[in-house]
């Protein structure tokens, strides 16, 4: 009987070039592209699945959480397959219950090992229960039970996870922020140490996200370059396929690369800014614009509006916004640029799309770095910078950008600028 493997990876091109290998090692593949269908998979397979291959960063439910719910009820060998490198993460793996860690990218044939000892351990043995002793002291997390010789100890829901914290890292120094942010994470109520762990928190987050996504693609091509290298002689058919694979994922790295680069120089960046005829200046980029997308891209635009405000930065923000209606808007729609004047004497910049909209969720975590929501990760390329980047340029310009919904459906994206003094447009005027 075939062994069945369950692949939880969202990246389609990397899952691709699992899926080949795995079957070629004469095993049968039940891909998932996110948490919540790995656990229905894993749920209607119940029984058939021998082993299972785990991403952590994934749409709608991460790997950590599918790990822990799979625990609650099944031994299946899980192995966590992931960018995150960082030690915390892959003690959290190990000891919440994955019985291996990779890191990407990975050697193909090092994972197809450790499947293998993973599927041999499995049948040599039941893993145990995670029990830690540390002399008399008997912590069993399996049951959340605490005892001391013969005595079971009552303690607080806080007090049992402090110790758990401490027995698991016992052979560790275990810092006072470790600690606190392990147990008291956001509840407590030290603000300036939180506000310190909290900074700390972002950029590791950020530092971890962007290793995440400049990992994937490396894990991809050198899957796809070890699948040709293993089997590209035997099964010539696959050789075309896994050179358009590595293509497409050199392009996706170059684009991350260069919006890393844009957004740290827009971190430091102090624009030179000048008296700028918005007007004409959207205009000929909307113009310029409508031949690179199969929309239909209409403008309109209120004429003689001037801003005092950087081209380049303009130009970036613009293509920034119908990029994205034209990667979430089918193909016969609309999309509207326009320019007009508020109440209040701004002028804004507004691109309206006919896509499906973004979630009221979703439109509050949109500016932060490598976001993207769980309905396109994996399926719509993209960086999950590019509104970081449009972001950062309106604040510099001393401007903001606003999302709406957009009726019956679609988004309505806004670049609010304050519009020049009367002074300022006749100078502009008679220059």
């Amino acid at each position: 009987m075939k062994t069945t493997l369950l692949l939880v990876e969202d990246e389609a091109a990397l899952a691709d070039s699992l899926t080949t290998e795995f079957e070629l090692e004469n095993m049968s593949v039940i891909w998932a592209k996110d948490g919540a269908e790995a656990l229905t998979l894993f749920k209607n397979n119940e029984g058939k699945i021998n082993v299972i291959i785990l991403d952590w960063m994934l749409p709608k439910l991460d790997g950590f959480s599918v790990l822990r719910k799979i625990r609650q009820s099944s031994q299946v060998p899980i192995i966590m397959l992931t960018a995150r490198d960082y030690i915390g993460d892959k003690v959290a793996g190990l000891t919440g219950g994955a019985d291996d860690y990779i890191t990407k990218p990975f050697e193909m044939e090092e994972l197809v090992a450790r499947v293998e000892v993973a599927l041999r351990h499995n049948r040599q043995a039941v893993s145990p229960a995670t029990i830690f002793q540390v002399d008399d002291l008997l912590v069993d997390t399996d049951n959340k039970r605490v005892q001391r010789g013969e005595v079971i100890m009552p303690l607080t829901q806080r007090e049992y996870e402090l110790l758990v914290e401490l027995v698991a890292h016992q052979d560790e120094a275990c810092s006072r922020d470790d600690l606190l942010a392990a147990v008291w994470g956001t509840d407590f109520d030290g603000q300036p140490m939180k506000q310190l762990h909290d900074r700390q928190e972002q950029q590791k987050l950020f530092i971890m996200n962007a290793a995440h996504e400049l990992r994937t693609p490396i894990a991809t091509i050198r899957s796809h370059a070890q699948l040709i290298e293993r089997h590209g002689r035997a099964h010539p058919e696959i050789v075309l396929k896994s050179v358009n694979y590595i293509t497409e994922e050199s392009r996706q790295m170059q684009q991350l690369i260069e919006e890393l680069l844009q957004l740290s120089r827009a971190d430091r960046l102090t624009l030179d800014t000048h008296l700028l005829n918005l007007s004409e200046t959207v205009q000929h980029l909307a113009e310029k614009l409508a031949s690179a997308f199969s929309q239909t891209i209409e403008v309109h635009v209120t004429p003689n509006m001037s801003v005092e405000s950087n081209e380049s930065a303009i130009e970036q923000i613009l293509d920034n916004f119908v990029t994205n209606a034209a990667k979430y808007s089918p193909a016969d729609t609309i999309i509207a640029v326009n320019l007009t004047r508020d109440d209040d004497g701004n002028a804004v910049l507004a691109v309206l799309d006919q896509g499906a909209g973004i979630s009221a969720e979703d439109k509050s975590h949109v500016f932060e770095r490598f976001y993207r929501s769980a309905n396109v990760r994996g399926t719509v390329p993209g960086t999950g910078l590019g509104l970081a980047i449009a972001n950062q340029l309106a604040t510099i310009n001393n401007g903001r950008i606003k999302l709406r919904d957009n009726q019956p459906h679609g988004t309505i994206a806004e670049l609010i600028l304050p519009l020049a003094t009367t002074k300022e447009r006749h100078q502009l005027n008679e220059s």
